[in-house]
């Protein structure tokens, strides 16, 4: 059994037989919406792929009162796709930056390249905006190459969450430096005991599958996985606990109907530690151990 949004949303190859929707709405960082017919139709694409040798792979809901609206879903017709988008390799932007003359920080060589590419009319240059910003981050770390930078801004990190920021910043560094890349904090002691705490504990869950993403491209610098893996085991046994012991958020959306508080709870519990909002905690966040 995997109990996982992530896993499955990002298309990795599992061996799955069913799967079954805990809700068919998301929080999209600004309100909570109903999953689009591309959103369920990829997540449930994923029952009976990937050499599965259990048969035809199986959709379902947790609440029956969904079903409908799964149906509905499901059999609901794609509009079809008129034009892609296309990133950069890093052999372009590295072309790009010596045809500047090496005249840019990487943030505006990503945005000079964004604002100049031309493109035909099936396809657009996607927004490279994110990258940038992790690249303004980063942009203190002397000694990095083009290559570097531009691995380290693909990296599954918030350049608004100020733990993310300051990891990254010292991650870079380090790695400039040829030093290991130290991960600086412990899961705290205890589980969340607010929807703040729980929020905080997401947050620095998200860094540490940021620096295992970072040692499968940097295995020398990025060494001490065992100890991320530790971690990331424990913060996930507390997020959990949370969810099972956290009262219900004041006007949380269960985005099923008909459910318990209990569930309720859990359901806005989840909600809230997913949004990725501006600030995120400081390096100094209480609960987290040097």
């Amino acid at each position: 059994m995997l109990i996982a949004s992530d896993a499955i949303g990002m298309g990795l190859n599992l061996r799955i037989q069913r799967i079954i929707f805990a809700s068919l709405s998301k929080f999209d960082g600004t309100t909570v919406r109903p999953l689009a017919p591309t959103e369920v139709k990829q997540i449930a694409g994923r029952a009976g792929r990937y050499s599965s040798n259990l048969g035809a792979g199986e959709v379902t809901c947790l609440h029956d009162g969904d079903l409908p609206l799964l149906r509905r879903t499901l059999s609901a017709p794609l509009s079809p796709l008129t034009r892609s988008g296309l990133a950069p390799t890093f052999e372009q932007l590295e072309l790009f930056d010596r045809a500047s003359g090496h005249s840019m920080s990487f943030a505006e060589l990503l945005m000079a390249f964004e604002e100049s590419a031309r493109l035909s009319e099936r396809h657009f240059c996607c927004a490279l905006e994110p990258m940038a910003r992790l690249a303004e981050i980063i942009e203190c770390a002397d000694g990095l190459g083009l290559y570097e930078r531009h691995v380290l801004c693909q990296a599954p990190l918030d350049p608004r969450d100020t733990l993310h920021a300051n990891l990254l910043r010292s991650w870079a560094r380090e790695l400039a430096k040829g030093k290991p890349a130290r991960l600086r904090y412990a899961p705290p002691e205890r589980p969340p005991r607010s929807h703040a705490e729980l929020q905080s504990l997401e947050s620095y869950f998200r860094a540490l599958d940021g620096y295992l993403w970072l040692a499968l491209r940097f295995a020398e610098s990025f060494s001490h996985t065992e100890k991320a893996h530790s971690y990331r085991d424990a913060c996930a046994a507390m997020i959990e606990a949370a969810l099972d012991d956290l009262p219900p958020l004041e006007g949380g959306s269960d985005g099923g109907g008909g459910h318990s508080q209990r569930e309720r709870g859990r359901v806005a519990a989840r909600e809230l530690a997913n949004r990725k909002r501006s600030g995120g905690f400081s390096c100094d966040a209480e609960g987290l151990r040097r």
